[in-house]
């Protein structure tokens, strides 16, 4: 008989809601990360999560890579929707979305290719997103005055300073203050795209996909984390969708 198990992960729990084919619930299980033993688990889930918990507690991680990696389970990031939640209901959705096929937004991983690329890839991408949140604030406290503050001048510590001497003094005070965050913050960029860049080397198809029209190193190192193998698009329009906008 078919079974539909959904698990909402969490750090601290995780929910388990499990289905039968006409969509009646079975039995649902919250288990803390802290239990003993698997006599938590349902028998179902027991038998399909025994390799990822280790010293009596569960690790979330281990349980989304193992079950994905199986082919058994797919693994789903949920989006936001009004009304009521919480960790069971959100675990019936899970369980109800498989049974019925509607699951429509399924996260690829594969933990064990392009682990350390991916990680690399994140942290220049979160840090690239500070370093134009920093920028953005900067200009902001110009246009604010109605000074003048297009191109890329501003950024340059010499410009800013003269520029920056229109403003009040307690304005240029914070101006200094986000010059040098600024400062430090590209500099971590700098970092973080050398240790994207040398972990990219390490596979060869990245120098290979970087000899194609478009492709620069930096995009190639943020597409293949994302990518991993373009066998499992359907079409080469569905692969260069991704190629074309990793991040």
């Amino acid at each position: 008989m078919e079974r539909y198990l959904g698990a909402d992960v969490h750090a601290a729990s995780v929910t388990f809601c499990m289905l039968d084919a006409s969509g009646k619930q079975v039995r649902r299980d919250v288990i803390e990360n802290e239990w003993q033993g698997a006599g938590g688990l349902p028998e179902a889930a027991r038998r399909e999560f025994a390799p990822v918990h280790r010293r009596g507690r569960v690790e979330p991680v281990a349980l989304r890579d193992s079950l994905a990696a199986r082919g058994r389970a797919r693994v789903y990031r949920g989006e936001w929707k009004p009304g009521q939640k919480n960790d069971a209901i959100d675990a019936h959705g899970l369980a109800e979305k498989l049974r019925t096929g509607s699951i429509d937004r399924p996260v690829y991983k594969d933990a064990k290719v392009f682990t350390a690329l991916r990680d690399r890839a994140r942290t220049y991408t979160m840090v690239t997103r500070d370093v134009v949140r920093v920028k953005s604030r900067l200009k902001s406290f110009f246009r604010s005055r109605g000074l003048s503050c297009a191109g890329e001048a501003l950024y340059k510590v010499d410009e800013r300073a003269q520029r920056a001497k229109a403003l009040p003094p307690a304005t240029r005070e914070v101006v200094d203050l986000l010059g040098r965050e600024l400062a430090l913050l590209e500099a971590l960029k700098a970092e973080a795209e050398a240790a994207m860049l040398r972990e990219s080397h390490r596979h060869r198809i990245a120098r290979i996909l970087e000899s194609a029209p478009g492709l620069g190193p930096i995009r190639v190192a943020q597409m293949l984390p994302i990518v991993v193998t373009p066998h499992r698009f359907r079409t080469k329009r569905q692969f260069w969708r991704i190629a074309a906008s990793p991040s």
